[in-house]
């Protein structure tokens, strides 16, 4: 996990186990001026955040649905059982592919607020993270 160092900035958490995939979205979103954490699981995601006591947590997180350990259904449990990770929003950045009724499920668990499927569009990506911080 890699903390940013930018003061004052919106945080971003990026959480998926694809190095390649980390590195875009973290230069994508610093290139937008976010403050970029990562995490290569759901398992180092929860403790990176649960380690923040509900200081500095980050107000977005790019979440992949595929990765070893921890499920993001148990992730998402743990984030609406506490107060502090329950007002992240999430974005879901996956390969998986869903169809609209599953979207719609996801979205309606908590603080899920949007899904976007990869291979991603550049401005299409920047847009929706643009959005749900403004909610």
């Amino acid at each position: 996990m890699v903390a940013a160092k930018t003061k004052g900035k919106k945080k971003v958490m990026v959480v998926d186990d694809n190095p390649d995939v980390v590195a875009t979205l973290r230069a994508i979103m610093e290139s937008e001026g976010y403050a970029v954490e990562t995490a290569e699981s759901a398992d180092a995601c929860w403790k990176a955040i649960s380690q923040k006591k509900g200081k500095g947590l980050p107000e977005l997180i790019l979440l992949d649905i595929m990765m070893p350990g921890m499920s993001v259904k148990e992730l998402l449990l743990k984030f609406n059982k506490d107060k502090a990770a329950s007002k992240i929003k999430i974005i879901f950045v996956t390969a998986v592919a869903a169809s609209e009724k599953e979207r719609k499920e996801y979205i309606a668990a908590g603080n899920v607020v949007d899904y976007i499927t990869k291979p991603f569009y550049l401005e299409d990506l920047v847009k929706r993270v643009s959005d749900a911080l403004k909610k």
